[in-house]
């Protein structure tokens, strides 16, 4: 007969199974949690914790319970993958899967992980392709199908909406299983990408009108209102758009990428009317959750709102612009409320030249136009200093300058006159009355004004 711990743990597994089939995990983890405590190193029971705290989304406690089982003989890694990818640990998550991909290539569970990587990471034409070789090889009946299905057509749609997506002849006619919401949403955001509004507004309609349950109904028809909203306002349908969009506000999902998504495009339709709500909605999409879960494509669009908003409203962050730019100066200084008044630079004028006046560009300018005066060689002596009047440059040949000249010397100043030339009429004076008219005059002058 067995023992009573057997027998114990027996019946806590055929409870486990039970859990399992009827999808009740938090009885389920209840369950593994007594089956530990019986026996801490029961293979089946560790390893059917981890799996029910991954369909709980306790990811982060999955990691930790796998952390201490490092040394056991259980196999984890495609569970830790998962958990990796959960939490955005995608580098851990892709050096993780190429480890396991060396030595297992062919496992189709591997290949629908690593799709899903792919697609994490933005490289949405591969992960076409590996969903596109996963549904050549999978049974149509499966139900694995229609996720992969689904997963296809968002990887197609995010590759139209991202900027490499330059193909918009993504093919969704072979698409079976349209009734179902997922597939119908994923076909339209297919033609939202497309631009094909018309289209893609028919088939969120649809997507909105297909049963639910009452758990899913919340956050998925808020996926489907928000998409819809969307294609109505790339139509124009403003007031529709707006209305739809503050149902989903008012119906408080939780939810930061549907949340921040709602707020961008309230903000796009709203405009300038009021900046200050307009800021409030900003924050909501620029939060730090939000940014965790939003594409790259859609944080581009929010980051360009953001910055058209700080641009009416006048808030320029001068040094952040200068670290991303180096090199610029500042063209102003944001005056603050409580600062003094600022002092502008001071600006130095830059003087033109002096030129002389009657100043002739045209010509040479006198190389002697530095020098005194009196020592230029065009200086000639005012008044009746003779002396100083007959002194000329060296060279200068003058009349009655003295012995020593070639033939006679007019020593009084008289001029030999040759035979030929005429002579005055008028007497001649004698040199004895010259020279007394001479002195007469020296007499006159010595009792007057002298000029100099």
């Amino acid at each position: 007969m067995a023992s009573p711990e057997v027998q114990e743990t027996t019946s806590l597994f055929n409870e486990l199974k039970k859990a399992v089939d009827d999808y009740d995990d938090e009885r389920s983890l209840d369950i593994c949690n007594k089956l530990i405590e019986l026996s801490p190193q029961d293979q089946d029971a560790l390893q059917c914790r981890i799996v029910t705290m991954i369909r709980l989304e306790k990811y982060t406690d999955a990691l930790t319970a796998m952390e201490k089982l490092r040394g056991a003989d259980i196999d984890l890694r495609f569970e830790k993958i998962y958990c990796y990818y959960r939490t955005n640990q995608l580098q851990l998550a892709v050096k993780l899967l190429d480890e396991v991909k060396k030595q297992n290539n062919e496992s189709q569970a591997l290949m629908y992980l690593e799709a899903q990587l792919l697609y994490a990471q933005d490289r949405y034409q591969e992960s076409v392709e590996v969903y596109e070789s996963l549904l050549k090889t999978t049974d149509p009946n499966d139900r694995v199908y229609g996720e992969i299905q689904v997963n296809l057509l968002a990887a197609k749609a995010g590759l139209l909406f991202s900027k490499s997506g330059k193909n918009k002849s993504a093919d969704v006619n072979s698409t079976s299983g349209v009734d179902l919401y997922e597939v119908a949403y994923n076909v339209a955001s297919v033609y939202l990408g497309r631009g094909e509004l018309e289209k893609a507004s028919e088939y969120l309609e649809k997507a909105r009108r297909t049963d639910m349950s009452h758990e899913e109904i919340d956050e998925e028809l808020a996926v489907i209102a928000t998409q819809l909203a969307y294609t109505y306002q790339l139509q124009g349908r403003l007031d529709e758009a707006m209305e739809i969009y503050e149902s989903v506000v008012s119906s408080r999902v939780n939810d930061e990428s549907i949340n921040a998504v709602v707020a961008n495009n309230i903000v796009a339709i709203q405009k300038t009317r009021d900046l200050n709500d307009a800021a409030a909605k900003l924050k909501v999409a620029t939060s730090q959750e939000a940014q965790a879960k939003l594409k790259p494509y859609q944080k581009r669009v929010i980051a360009l709102n953001e910055t058209l908003l700080q641009l009416h409203m006048s808030k320029v962050d001068a040094e952040a612009l200068e670290r991303v730019v180096p090199g610029l100066k500042r063209g102003y200084v944001r005056k603050e409320a409580n600062s003094g008044r600022v002092q502008k630079p001071k600006t130095k004028k830059k003087r033109s030249p002096l030129m002389p006046k009657n100043f002739d560009p045209s010509q040479t300018p006198d190389p002697e136009r530095w020098l005194p005066k009196r020592e230029r060689s065009t200086y000639r002596a005012k008044g009746k200093n003779k002396k100083a009047a007959n002194k000329g440059p060296q060279g200068v040949a003058i009349a009655g300058g003295g012995i020593g000249g070639t033939g006679s010397a007019n020593i009084t100043g008289y001029t030999n006159l040759s035979p030929g030339e005429p002579t005055s009429s008028k007497p001649q004076t004698s040199p004895n009355t010259a020279a007394k008219n001479s002195a007469n005059k020296k007499k006159k002058k010595k009792g007057g004004k002298n000029k100099w």
